[in-house]
């Protein structure tokens, strides 16, 4: 039960965040404290922050649609994604001097939560079909 409201979460935080980069992305600079110097930076946010972001949460939507991609195939890609901003900003923090904003430790906040949750519910879904 857990995991399709973990894929919902998802879907509408991707969708929604990659939209808002897709579209607005002299404004999503501006929320992280990025400053787009040229097209090219402002283009590299559309691209990795909005169009990346809109088909993760795209992608969510279809393994709650299409059983053959699944809830696990969701659960598995979700994990490793939410890993590699956690390790990434783990490692920002460790290695990173200067002042953290709220943005940074709520995201990592939400991205630890979430990773956790989602760590248990693939382990739960692989012990279910076991």
């Amino acid at each position: 039960m857990l995991a399709p409201i973990l894929i919902w979460i998802n879907i509408v935080g991707f969708v929604g965040y990659g939209i808002f980069c897709f579209f607005l992305p002299e404004k999503a600079a501006a929320a992280m404290g990025f400053v787009l110097s040229n097209a090219d930076a402002e283009i590299e946010i559309s691209a990795m922050y909005g169009g990346v972001q809109l088909m993760i949460g795209l992608f969510c939507m279809l393994a709650l649609r299409i059983e053959k991609i699944g809830i696990r195939s969701a659960l598995t890609i979700m994990l490793m994604i939410y890993l590699g901003l956690v390790l990434g900003r783990v490692y920002g923090f460790l290695t990173v001097a200067g002042e953290v904003t709220f943005y940074t430790q709520g995201a990592t906040s939400f991205e630890v939560f979430m990773l956790l949750l989602l760590s248990y519910s693939l382990f739960e879904e692989v012990k279910s079909k076991n």
